[in-house]
């Protein structure tokens, strides 16, 4: 029987924990950035959420959001294990306004920074094996990028980089 008494982080559901935090706010995120704007950016349904850049494709003409790069590095050199989870999310979002669609770009990029800067603490490391686990948030960097009309459709990409620090013990 396997019985280890060194640890390692465990943040292995912290991606599927955020997608279900946004799902679950972009609503109420939508509605604070849009009560002083004018805009009618719907929120994007969780069958658009993706866990690989296969979601940009499988969205066909609808907006999506995909989780296109993930790297986990850690320091674990004394009895408390810290490891720098980094998360970079594609938002996709379409339509026929190339100009209005530039402008809500920018409203849900600030949903979203609000989102990932306030997700609590608790759903980060809900279900994780680690002992005495906590996370630490840091300020999402984003750039919006507006592609050109291909079939009667333009895009406006949006990469937000997200980093989350986490502290857990290194023993069992």
């Amino acid at each position: 029987m396997f019985e280890p008494t060194q640890n390692t982080l465990d943040v292995s559901r912290v991606p599927e924990k955020i997608f279900e935090y946004i799902n679950e706010q972009q609503e109420d995120a939508l509605a604070y950035v849009l009560s002083e704007n004018d805009s009618s950016l719907q929120s994007i349904d969780s069958s658009r959420f993706y866990y690989s850049t296969i979601g940009r494709i499988l969205a066909g003409t609808n907006n999506s959001i995909s989780l296109i790069e993930e790297s986990f590095e850690t320091d674990d050199d004394s009895d408390v294990l810290v490891g720098d989870l980094s998360f970079r999310y594609e938002t996709s979002l379409k339509g026929g306004d190339g100009n209005q669609l530039g402008k809500d770009a920018r409203l849900f990029k600030r949903a979203l920074d609000l989102m990932f800067v306030n997700i609590p603490e608790d759903v980060l490391i809900e279900d994780s094996q680690t002992v005495n686990i906590s996370a630490e948030k840091s300020t999402p960097d984003s750039r919006v990028l507006l592609l050109g009309e291909g079939t009667g459709i333009y895009e406006q990409r949006i990469w937000t980089d997200v980093v989350y620090r986490f502290r857990g013990s290194a023993y069992l």
